[in-house]
């Protein structure tokens, strides 16, 4: 089992680096491999968020699943680098389907408007499975939520 967790390996498992990716990639395309499990940080779509109490503001709403921009207009560095580190992770997915090899994932539930998991004062909550890129996964690979 190889595991990746930049808590553990520091840079050298930091998979917003595309160096840590392509790695990744070599690995799960290996014949060795036989599974990918990716469970990316879920703090930054933490429904405590829409709480809007002074607490870590909502980086990501059901308007804007690919995060909400900041007073200069720009995503702030929290919810792009979560969206990019998302991104990659299922980059390295689709490299083990493309050879047959299970990938499967784990994220928290949406608990906004319309989830069966709705949290009254949480409606605009967004999870990492409304982002734009996991939903194409989804559709390119037949996956589901």
């Amino acid at each position: 089992m190889i595991v990746i967790d930049n808590k553990l390996g520091g840079y050298m498992h930091d998979l917003t680096l595309n160096s840590v990716v392509v790695a990744a990639e070599r690995w799960t395309s290996s014949s060795s491999c036989v599974g990918v499990f990716h469970s990316v940080p879920c703090s930054q779509w933490c429904a405590i968020r829409c709480r809007g109490d002074g607490g870590p503001p909502q980086l990501f709403s059901r308007d804007y699943p690919d995060g909400i921009s900041g007073p200069t207009g720009v995503v702030p560095p929290t919810a792009s680098n979560a969206v990019l580190l998302a991104a990659n992770c299922l980059k390295i997915c689709r490299a083990a389907i493309r050879c047959g090899t299970p990938a499967i994932g784990e994220n928290p539930v949406s608990r906004g408007q319309g989830s069966p998991w709705a949290i009254v004062g949480h409606e605009t909550h967004s999870s990492f499975y409304d982002l734009i890129v996991v939903k194409e996964f989804q559709t390119d690979t037949g996956s589901e939520e």
